[in-house]
């Protein structure tokens, strides 16, 4: 249940430092929301090497918010795979990734 600390405590963090806004700029409306920050969250809380002394971080910045887990990569995929749209998800974690899908803070 530590991961639940983490990750409400990491939401507290965005909602008090994030400003904001919806981009109405192009021709849909983009709207930044708490559900993306917490679905985001959830998700490196899952994957994270717990074996790793280092915690999770959330970085914001103007224009965008980076948020950190310790681990590599997995071996079998590459950041590129994920982009193409070719990634698929594979489990450091799976019985956190399964208890958090139960309990409906993470999608499959």
């Amino acid at each position: 249940m530590v991961w639940l600390l983490a990750r409400w405590q990491a939401e507290e963090y965005i909602r008090e430092h994030v400003r904001w806004r919806v981009d109405l700029s192009k021709s849909r409306r983009r709207e930044i929301t708490v559900r993306a920050f917490s679905e985001a969250v959830g998700n490196s809380l899952c994957h994270r090497d717990y074996t790793d002394p280092k915690g999770n971080e959330a970085a914001i910045f103007k224009d965008r918010v980076e948020i950190y887990n310790p681990g590599t990569f997995p071996v079998e995929l590459s950041p590129d795979d994920f982009i193409k749209g070719e990634g698929c998800s594979i489990l450091r974690n799976p019985l956190i990734a399964e208890t958090m899908y139960m309990s409906a803070d993470i999608e499959k």
